[in-house]
């Protein structure tokens, strides 16, 4: 865990630090305006990601997704490393976390792989 933060912005920002119990628990389908945690609780399945981009960058924006042991001690793999507008499917281990670092609008949705429910 970080002992420290460096935060570089060229307008008004904002932090905040909960606990990885209070991350958001992906249920089939999540959409989210910037960057997010969001815990899955299933087993392996296949994401859906998707980011729309951003108007507010030249280059379309970033999108980068990560995946981390459920209680944030190792990471596991990258999802997505992206610039612009972008649409994939993945594979996605469970239970884990995802971490989504992304200037503009971004979407994922899971379906199990396997017939599991």
């Amino acid at each position: 865990m970080a002992d420290a933060l460096r935060i570089e912005a060229d307008g008004p920002w904002t932090v905040e630090v909960t606990g990885l119990a209070d991350a958001v628990v992906l249920d089939g389908h999540a959409e989210r305006e910037a960057s997010d945690v969001l815990r899955h609780e299933g087993g392996p399945a296949i994401a859906q990601l998707r980011h729309t981009g951003t108007a507010r960058s030249a280059d379309g924006g970033y999108f980068l997704a990560d995946v981390f042991e459920p209680d944030g001690s190792g990471f596991l793999d990258q999802l997505a490393n992206h610039v612009g507008p972008w649409s994939g499917e993945v594979p996605l281990s469970g239970p884990c976390l995802l971490y989504a670092r992304s200037d503009g609008p971004w979407s994922i949705s899971v379906r199990p792989v396997g017939g599991q429910a």
